[in-house]
């Protein structure tokens, strides 16, 4: 749903846009290395840790941190960042000496939270905690008039200059966009590598995708020379939150997205 572009977007245009961006998957980390990616450790804090290291909130101070999949932290996690966003300091993991962090937080989750509140999964302070103001963000389906502009710099992020033609610009636009932002930025980098001229023609989009040709509505099968072969593709309904104190950004299949 874009929810990182917001996130970005979000820090980009804060007082604190000049300190540091800092992301992190929360899913794609082993839950007991979780902690101590978040809030560091010390030497020998447990097998393998030759040198303390910072955590990302230390990272991040006077910056934003983006905690993507954040529905995945365990209660004593949970319990922890409740803490921080409440302004108390905190130990690296094998630590003795607090830490103390000013950091803008966003986060994001596909999972229900308030679903999980219910069932007992997720404290419901925190999710209180990150629920305090909210915006709305319709998928990009719903945002005809995004579509362009995104596209333009997606596509000048990989060949500065390059525009598309108006005809090609009309097929983005007339496109739904199943896959929302992350897949309109993949047509940008395909068109871009695609493009011959100073202008991506609605023929590069055709030799950028089998599958945007199909989908697309197109009937000439000439630029998909692997068109027999091809298999239809559905994209999978998808669920995600982002929640930052105080904002959160939260987005669901086939309705809009909530910021708060």
């Amino acid at each position: 749903m874009g929810k990182e572009v917001v996130a970005r977007a979000i820090h980009h245009f804060s007082p604190c846009s000049a300190k540091s961006w800092v992301d992190v998957n929360c899913a794609a980390l082993p839950e007991n290395l979780l902690e101590s990616e978040l809030f560091g450790h010390e030497k020998g804090a447990f097998s393998g840790a030759d040198s303390a290291k910072p955590g990302l909130f230390e990272m991040a101070d006077r910056g934003t941190l983006f905690l993507d999949e954040n529905g995945e932290l365990d209660a004593r996690l949970q319990m922890k960042l409740l803490r921080v966003l409440d302004g108390a300091s905190f130990f690296r993991v094998g630590g003795i000496k607090k830490v103390s962090v000013d950091v803008r937080l966003v986060v994001a989750t596909n999972r229900d939270l308030k679903a999980a509140v219910q069932e007992g999964r997720f404290r419901a302070d925190l999710y209180h905690r990150l629920s305090q103001i909210q915006l709305s963000v319709p998928p990009l389906r719903d945002r005809g008039d995004d579509i362009m502009p995104l596209a333009h710099h997606f596509l000048a992020q990989q060949r500065p200059g390059l525009r598309f033609s108006s005809e090609a610009a009309e097929k983005l636009r007339g496109y739904g966009w199943p896959g929302n932002v992350r897949e309109l930025k993949n047509v940008g980098v395909r068109a871009a590598v695609f493009a011959a001229g100073p202008e991506v023609a609605t023929a590069d989009l055709l030799r950028s995708s089998c599958k945007m040709h199909f989908r697309l509505g197109f009937t000439d099968a000439s630029f998909c020379p692997s068109s027999k072969s091809l298999q239809f593709w559905r994209p999978c309904a998808r669920t995600a939150d982002i929640r930052s104190a105080p904002l959160r950004v939260s987005a669901s299949p086939g309705g809009p997205s909530s910021v708060a």
